[in-house]
Protein backbone atom coordinates (compact mmCIF):
# COMPACT_ATOMS: atom_id res chain seq x y z
CA UNK A 1 0.00 0.00 0.00
CA UNK A 2 2.78 2.43 0.96
CA UNK A 3 4.74 1.61 -2.20
CA UNK A 4 1.65 2.34 -4.30
CA UNK A 5 1.17 5.69 -2.58
CA UNK A 6 4.84 6.55 -3.08
CA UNK A 7 4.61 5.69 -6.77
CA UNK A 8 1.52 7.85 -7.15
CA UNK A 9 3.23 10.77 -5.45
CA UNK A 10 6.48 10.50 -7.47
CA UNK A 11 6.88 12.96 -10.36
CA UNK A 12 6.11 11.44 -13.73
CA UNK A 13 8.88 11.17 -16.29
CA UNK A 14 8.95 12.95 -19.65
CA UNK A 15 8.65 9.59 -21.45
CA UNK A 16 5.39 8.90 -19.60
CA UNK A 17 3.96 12.28 -20.59
CA UNK A 18 5.18 11.73 -24.16
CA UNK A 19 3.29 8.45 -24.44
CA UNK A 20 0.09 10.23 -23.43
CA UNK A 21 0.67 13.25 -25.65
CA UNK A 22 1.96 11.55 -28.80
CA UNK A 23 -1.52 11.16 -30.30
CA UNK A 24 -1.90 14.95 -30.50
CA UNK A 25 1.34 15.57 -32.43
CA UNK A 26 -0.42 15.33 -35.78
CA UNK A 27 -2.65 18.26 -34.85
CA UNK A 28 0.21 20.66 -34.09
CA UNK A 29 3.07 19.68 -36.42
CA UNK A 30 2.82 22.82 -38.52
CA UNK A 31 2.15 25.21 -35.62
CA UNK A 32 4.99 23.75 -33.54
CA UNK A 33 7.40 24.07 -36.45
CA UNK A 34 6.45 27.71 -37.02
CA UNK A 35 6.69 28.49 -33.30
CA UNK A 36 10.11 26.86 -33.03
CA UNK A 37 11.42 28.79 -36.04
CA UNK A 38 10.07 32.05 -34.59
CA UNK A 39 11.82 31.27 -31.29
CA UNK A 40 15.08 30.43 -33.05
CA UNK A 41 14.92 33.58 -35.15
CA UNK A 42 14.44 35.64 -31.96
CA UNK A 43 17.31 33.90 -30.15
CA UNK A 44 19.72 34.33 -33.06
CA UNK A 45 18.73 37.99 -33.49
CA UNK A 46 19.42 38.58 -29.79
CA UNK A 47 22.81 36.87 -30.03
CA UNK A 48 23.65 38.84 -33.17
CA UNK A 49 22.78 42.10 -31.43
CA UNK A 50 25.21 41.12 -28.70
CA UNK A 51 27.91 40.33 -31.24
CA UNK A 52 28.17 36.63 -30.32
CA UNK A 53 26.80 34.89 -33.42
CA UNK A 54 28.70 32.04 -35.07
CA UNK A 55 27.67 29.02 -37.12
CA UNK A 56 28.63 26.73 -34.24
CA UNK A 57 26.56 28.75 -31.78
CA UNK A 58 23.56 28.72 -34.12
CA UNK A 59 23.73 24.95 -34.51
CA UNK A 60 23.84 24.66 -30.72
CA UNK A 61 20.71 26.81 -30.55
CA UNK A 62 18.98 24.57 -33.11
CA UNK A 63 19.82 21.52 -30.99
CA UNK A 64 18.51 23.16 -27.82
CA UNK A 65 15.27 24.68 -29.09
CA UNK A 66 13.36 21.38 -28.78
CA UNK A 67 14.73 20.49 -25.33
CA UNK A 68 12.35 21.82 -22.66
CA UNK A 69 14.92 21.44 -19.89
CA UNK A 70 17.34 23.81 -21.66
CA UNK A 71 17.29 27.60 -21.74
CA UNK A 72 16.82 27.48 -25.52
CA UNK A 73 13.77 25.26 -25.14
CA UNK A 74 12.19 27.18 -22.26
CA UNK A 75 9.41 28.34 -24.60
CA UNK A 76 8.10 24.75 -24.65
CA UNK A 77 7.32 25.00 -20.93
CA UNK A 78 5.23 28.12 -21.53
CA UNK A 79 2.86 26.84 -24.25
CA UNK A 80 -0.71 25.73 -23.72
CA UNK A 81 -2.70 23.67 -26.22
CA UNK A 82 -6.17 25.14 -26.53
CA UNK A 83 -9.09 23.50 -28.31
CA UNK A 84 -10.60 25.92 -30.78
CA UNK A 85 -13.45 24.38 -32.73
CA UNK A 86 -12.06 21.27 -34.39
CA UNK A 87 -8.41 22.36 -34.11
CA UNK A 88 -5.67 22.71 -31.50
CA UNK A 89 -3.96 26.07 -31.12
CA UNK A 90 -0.64 26.85 -29.45
CA UNK A 91 -1.06 29.69 -26.95
CA UNK A 92 1.97 31.24 -25.23
CA UNK A 93 1.68 31.77 -21.49
CA UNK A 94 3.22 34.57 -19.39
CA UNK A 95 5.19 32.12 -17.24
CA UNK A 96 6.53 28.60 -17.60
CA UNK A 97 5.49 25.44 -15.84
CA UNK A 98 6.41 21.77 -15.52
CA UNK A 99 6.82 19.91 -18.82
CA UNK A 100 3.83 17.62 -18.67
CA UNK A 101 1.52 16.17 -21.32
CA UNK A 102 0.98 19.18 -23.57
CA UNK A 103 4.58 20.34 -23.28
CA UNK A 104 5.61 16.80 -24.29
CA UNK A 105 3.27 16.94 -27.30
CA UNK A 106 4.78 20.19 -28.57
CA UNK A 107 8.29 18.89 -27.85
CA UNK A 108 7.67 15.80 -29.99
CA UNK A 109 6.23 17.96 -32.78
CA UNK A 110 9.24 20.28 -32.51
CA UNK A 111 11.65 17.35 -32.80
CA UNK A 112 9.80 16.12 -35.89
CA UNK A 113 10.12 19.59 -37.42
CA UNK A 114 13.92 19.39 -37.27
CA UNK A 115 14.37 15.92 -38.70
CA UNK A 116 16.56 16.81 -41.64
CA UNK A 117 17.36 20.27 -42.94
CA UNK A 118 19.16 21.49 -39.82
CA UNK A 119 22.33 22.39 -41.76
CA UNK A 120 20.40 24.42 -44.32
CA UNK A 121 18.40 26.10 -41.55
CA UNK A 122 21.63 26.97 -39.75
CA UNK A 123 23.01 28.62 -42.88
CA UNK A 124 19.83 30.64 -43.38
CA UNK A 125 19.89 31.80 -39.77
CA UNK A 126 23.57 32.69 -40.01
CA UNK A 127 23.10 34.76 -43.16
CA UNK A 128 20.08 36.41 -41.55
CA UNK A 129 18.39 37.61 -44.74
CA UNK A 130 14.96 36.11 -44.04
CA UNK A 131 12.52 37.34 -41.40
CA UNK A 132 10.82 34.84 -39.11
CA UNK A 133 7.73 34.38 -41.31
CA UNK A 134 9.76 33.73 -44.50
CA UNK A 135 12.14 31.44 -42.64
CA UNK A 136 9.20 29.42 -41.29
CA UNK A 137 7.65 29.23 -44.74
CA UNK A 138 10.96 27.91 -46.07
CA UNK A 139 11.68 25.36 -43.37
CA UNK A 140 8.15 24.25 -42.41
CA UNK A 141 6.80 23.78 -45.94
CA UNK A 142 6.63 19.99 -45.65
CA UNK A 143 4.96 20.15 -42.24
CA UNK A 144 2.41 22.76 -43.34
CA UNK A 145 1.66 21.54 -46.85
CA UNK A 146 -1.61 19.99 -45.67
CA UNK A 147 -3.93 21.40 -43.01
CA UNK A 148 -3.93 19.43 -39.76
CA UNK A 149 -6.66 16.83 -39.32
CA UNK A 150 -9.78 17.77 -37.44
CA UNK A 151 -9.82 16.83 -33.78
CA UNK A 152 -11.19 13.39 -33.09
CA UNK A 153 -14.72 13.71 -31.78
CA UNK A 154 -13.87 11.21 -29.02
CA UNK A 155 -10.76 13.11 -27.92
CA UNK A 156 -10.95 14.46 -24.38
CA UNK A 157 -10.03 18.09 -23.82
CA UNK A 158 -6.52 18.63 -22.54
CA UNK A 159 -5.65 19.82 -19.03
CA UNK A 160 -5.46 23.54 -18.23
CA UNK A 161 -2.02 25.10 -18.25
CA UNK A 162 -0.26 24.78 -14.89
CA UNK A 163 2.57 27.21 -14.05
CA UNK A 164 5.26 26.29 -11.55
CA UNK A 165 4.27 26.71 -7.92
CA UNK A 166 6.61 28.88 -5.85
CA UNK A 167 8.02 25.74 -4.25
CA UNK A 168 8.57 24.00 -7.59
CA UNK A 169 10.29 27.07 -9.03
CA UNK A 170 12.52 27.43 -5.98
CA UNK A 171 13.45 23.75 -6.20
CA UNK A 172 14.18 24.03 -9.94
CA UNK A 173 16.32 27.13 -9.41
CA UNK A 174 18.20 25.40 -6.61
CA UNK A 175 18.94 22.36 -8.80
CA UNK A 176 20.18 24.61 -11.60
CA UNK A 177 22.37 26.67 -9.31
CA UNK A 178 20.36 29.88 -9.70
CA UNK A 179 21.10 32.28 -6.81
CA UNK A 180 18.12 32.98 -4.51
CA UNK A 181 16.39 36.35 -4.91
CA UNK A 182 17.33 39.29 -2.65
CA UNK A 183 16.19 38.78 0.92
CA UNK A 184 16.27 34.96 0.69
CA UNK A 185 19.16 33.08 2.27
CA UNK A 186 21.00 30.47 0.25
CA UNK A 187 21.04 27.01 1.86
CA UNK A 188 24.74 27.15 2.70
CA UNK A 189 24.37 30.59 4.30
CA UNK A 190 21.42 29.43 6.39
CA UNK A 191 23.31 26.30 7.45
CA UNK A 192 26.29 28.42 8.46
CA UNK A 193 24.09 30.78 10.48
CA UNK A 194 22.50 27.81 12.24
CA UNK A 195 25.91 26.40 13.09
CA UNK A 196 25.43 23.35 10.84
CA UNK A 197 28.56 24.01 8.79
CA UNK A 198 31.94 23.65 10.48
CA UNK A 199 34.29 25.92 8.55
CA UNK A 200 36.57 26.50 11.54
CA UNK A 201 35.06 29.85 12.40
CA UNK A 202 31.94 28.68 14.21
CA UNK A 203 31.60 27.41 17.76
CA UNK A 204 30.17 23.99 18.44
CA UNK A 205 26.42 23.43 18.10
CA UNK A 206 24.48 24.20 21.25
CA UNK A 207 26.68 27.06 22.35
CA UNK A 208 25.04 30.38 23.26
CA UNK A 209 26.56 31.89 20.13
CA UNK A 210 25.01 29.22 17.89
CA UNK A 211 21.64 29.64 19.56
CA UNK A 212 21.81 33.40 19.05
CA UNK A 213 22.63 32.92 15.39
CA UNK A 214 19.72 30.52 14.99
CA UNK A 215 17.38 33.15 16.39
CA UNK A 216 18.82 35.83 14.11
CA UNK A 217 18.43 33.59 11.07
CA UNK A 218 14.67 33.75 11.37
CA UNK A 219 14.46 37.51 11.66
CA UNK A 220 13.48 39.48 8.52
CA UNK A 221 16.46 40.59 6.44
Amino acid sequence: MLSALAAAAAPRSFSTWAKEGRADVKYVKCAACEAAIAELHKQVAKARAGGSTSEEAIHAQIEAVCKPESDGGAWLRAVDLVEEGDALRLVSQPSDGPCERECATVTLACEAAFEGGADELGELLYVGELDAAKLAAEHCASKCRKPPPQLDAQRQAGPPFRPFTDLERAQRDHERGVPPPPGVLADVDLDRMLGLVDDGSLPDDGSPEAVARAADAFRPL
